[in-house]
């Protein structure tokens, strides 16, 4: 469910999920960037809610089509 937090595991799994080489969305944050974090930055990004709420956006929108 959307009203759930998101999990560590999810938010990994959508970041495996997104495409290299895609125009990035409004965030300006591309796939290959977020592919490259390594585990520190990875836990700043879980904590940065903003950014987590629109990197699943993206995922999910993605997902969809």
């Amino acid at each position: 469910s959307l009203a759930e937090p998101i999990r560590r595991g999810e938010l990994r799994r959508a970041i495996r999920k997104l495409k290299k080489s895609k125009a990035p969305g409004c965030d300006a944050i591309e796939a290959e960037m977020l592919h490259s974090l390594n585990s520190r930055m990875f836990e700043h990004l879980f904590e940065n809610t903003f950014v987590l709420e629109s990197v699943h956006r993206r995922v999910s929108v993605t997902n969809a089509h």
